[in-house]
């Protein structure tokens, strides 16, 4: 804060010699590293003002486009309160998770930091269960990884299904890229064994239903 105001004063200092006509207006846009026209602009502000110097500090008439409303404002906050320890990132997973809000780890501590509710604090959520199938077919898991493995081909992609409970690979094809069409090694693996009651995947754009308009 105590830098920006020094920038203003110094700013002022140098519009002012061009208030006065000591420099040109086009000297004083090069000194204080501003366009002619914002300078132009600045000079009949300070003018007008008189020499204010305040009429130079930004002053928002308006609320920011992107400032979150009160009511997620105070949801942050009671999460906080209901649970100190929570950290920043903490609570940002929370109002995704539970109200579908997406708000950066920052935008939290700003928050809880005018609210007097800031506390330095590294809670987490709590790790993943670890857990594994029962019987084969239960869980399928699916994944690709690609590298230039094969000579002739600059790169090429991996695409494995294995058994979760046996580790068996069900179905594994190397593909020239990984899109859509590598999901035929689904196909090829439940006719191969059998249907799985559930496949693990990543958060690849492919596994995410997208809908155009009202389709």
């Amino acid at each position: 804060m105590e830098v920006k105001l020094l920038k203003v004063i110094e700013r002022h200092q140098i519009l002012m010699l061009a208030v006065y006509k000591q420099i040109s207006v086009n000297e004083a846009a090069r000194r204080g590293g501003l366009s002619l026209r914002h300078t132009k602009r600045l000079v009949k502000k300070l003018r007008t003002a008189k020499g204010d110097l305040g009429c130079l500090l930004f002053q928002r008439r308006h609320p920011a486009w992107n400032r979150l409303p009160q009511s997620v404002r105070n949801v942050i906050i009671a999460l906080k309160e209901e649970r100190p320890k929570r950290s920043n990132p903490f609570i940002a997973e929370l109002l995704d998770e539970l109200y579908e809000i997406k708000v950066h780890p920052t935008t939290v501590r700003n928050i809880l930091i005018k609210a007097g509710k800031y506390t330095c604090s590294r809670e987490r959520r709590r790790p993943a269960i670890h857990f594994e199938a029962k019987s084969f077919g239960e869980i399928y898991q699916m994944d690709s990884t690609s590298g230039a493995w094969l000579e002739g081909y600059r790169q090429v992609t991996l695409v494995l299904i294995l058994d979760d409970f046996s580790r068996t690979i069900l179905a594994a094809r190397l593909f020239d890229s990984d899109s859509t069409y590598n999901m035929l090694v689904i196909r090829e693996a439940a006719q191969e064994y059998e249907l799985f009651n559930l496949l693990y995947v990543d958060n690849d754009s492919k596994f995410k239903v997208i809908r155009h308009g009202n389709s």
